[in-house]
C-alpha cells in the first residue's frame, strides 16, 4: 500500500533525480570555465616541452638544480682560503658593511672607541698598523687575536662569514677619513703603512 504522503520524483527542466534529490544541469560559473580553457591552453604548450622538448624533469632537473646550487655556493664562498683578492671584493658589499658594523659595535666598541679612534687598543683609522694592511692580516688578527701580551681575544667563534664582515668595517672605517687620536698615540711597534687599496 503506498503512503499517500509520498510524491514521486518530479523533474524540471530535465533534470536528474535519485533518492529524491534534484540535480539540475545549470551552467557552471564563468571563473571555472576560463581556468578550465586556460589550463587547456597551458597544456598544448608544456606538454611538448617538458616531455620532448627543452624542458627537463625528473633526474635531469635535479641535476641542473645542483649543479646551479654548486656554482651559487662556490661565488658565495670567493676567497674560502683566504685569497687576498676574494676577500678585497668583499668591500663592496654594503649588507656586509652593515652587518660588520653591529659586529664592531658588538665586539670592538670598547677597546677601539665608538669611530675607530683607539683607546685601550690601537687607532684603526690612522695609517700605522700593528699588521699587514691587507684583508688577509686583517682577517687574520681577528681569526686568531691580537699578538701575544696585546689582550685582544680572538674573534673565530663569531663564524668565518662574521669574521669577514668584520674585517670589512675595519676597512671602511680606515677609508672613511684618517684620523689620528692625540691622547693615543701610535704605539713603537707599529709601522706607517697607508691602506692604499
Amino acid at each position: 500500500m503506498s503512503d499517500p504522503q509520498h510524491k514521486p520524483d518530479t523533474l524540471k527542466d530535465d533534470g536528474h533525480a535519485f533518492d529524491g534529490i534534484q540535480e539540475y544541469d545549470n551552467n557552471l560559473p564563468r571563473w571555472w570555465l576560463w581556468m578550465f580553457y586556460l589550463t587547456i591552453a597551458w597544456s598544448i604548450w608544456y606538454i611538448p616541452y617538458y616531455h620532448g622538448g627543452g624542458g627537463k624533469v625528473g633526474q635531469a632537473a635535479l641535476r641542473d638544480d645542483l649543479a646551479a646550487l654548486a656554482a651559487e655556493r662556490g661565488k658565495l664562498s670567493a676567497g674560502s682560503a683566504l685569497d687576498e683578492a676574494g676577500l678585497r671584493a668583499l668591500t663592496a658589499d654594503s649588507a656586509r658593511l652593515a652587518a660588520g658594523k653591529q659586529l664592531y659595535a658588538q665586539n670592538c666598541l670598547t677597546c677601539h672607541g665608538a669611530e675607530g679612534l683607539g683607546g685601550v687598543g690601537p687607532n684603526l683609522r690612522d695609517r700605522h698598523w700593528l699588521i699587514e694592511p691587507t684583508m688577509t692580516g686583517i682577517v687574520s688578527v681577528l681569526e686568531k687575536g691580537g699578538r701575544p701580551g696585546k689582550g685582544m681575544a680572538s674573534v673565530a667563534h663569531l663564524g668565518t662569514d662574521n669574521v669577514r664582515n668584520l674585517a670589512v668595517y675595519v676597512v671602511a672605517l680606515n677609508r672613511d677619513g684618517l684620523k689620528s687620536n692625540p691622547a693615543k698615540p701610535p704605539a713603537a711597534d707599529e709601522v706607517e703603512k697607508p691602506l692604499d687599496w
